[in-house]
């Protein structure tokens, strides 16, 4: 997995953070950022919640799986399905708008990927775990990997449908993991409307 990274960062540069997740930084600025995303990933997909569970953590949790499954779901098309919750809402709007935003550098990338049924899993994580490289964790990244995984999943889709149920999991888990602390430590899911919306004005400026 990580020749095949290496590969397409040397091959032509499509993939580089400094071309892609840079830019979308810039777009949606930059919030306090929290270190230590050192969780062990390997057994992400293996993954499930405890039945019941009402911790605040739990809760965080489960609506980051929820918003994941949502936003895959509906990203291709303009579907009048009721988003599940107002996080829902407001995620795939964001997503959509990140994704139009950046729609070559989105579509190059996961084009060069060649993620099959083998590699979906790793590769996800590969390229997300890049978001975070430094350490920073803030709304605008948040929102960049449930839009790589929506486009990874529209991608994958072609040739396997049920790729897109399984990188949803993916994505959901991932966020609950290892970015699920700092959501609840930052206000919860409730805040990703006043932060992403005041730093999408912003880059409109």
């Amino acid at each position: 997995m990580a020749t095949e990274l290496e590969n397409i960062k040397h091959s032509n540069g499509t993939y580089l953070k400094g071309n892609l997740f840079n830019e979308i930084h810039r777009q949606l600025g930059i919030l306090p950022g929290l270190a230590g995303l050192g969780q062990d990933m390997t057994k992400l997909d293996q993954e499930t919640q405890t039945p019941g569970s009402t911790t605040p953590m739990d809760k965080v949790r489960q609506t980051a799986e929820v918003i994941a499954s949502d936003v895959i779901a509906t990203f291709e098309d303009d579907s009048t399905k009721t988003p599940q919750n107002r996080y829902c809402k407001t995620m795939r709007r964001t997503v959509k708008e990140m994704s139009d935003r950046h729609n070559i550098a989105f579509k190059s990338m996961v084009q060069k990927l060649n993620v099959n049924d083998t590699n979906a899993f790793s590769t996800f994580v590969s390229v997300a775990d890049e978001i975070f490289e430094d350490g920073t964790i803030n709304w605008g990244r948040i929102v960049a990997v449930y839009t790589f995984a929506s486009r990874l999943a529209a991608h994958c889709k072609k040739h396997n449908p049920e790729s897109e149920e399984r990188i949803a999991l993916y994505a959901g888990k991932y966020v609950a993991s290892k970015l699920g602390k700092w959501i609840l430590d930052n206000g919860g899911w409730v805040s990703i409307d006043l932060n992403v919306n005041c730093n999408l004005k912003r880059s409109l400026v």
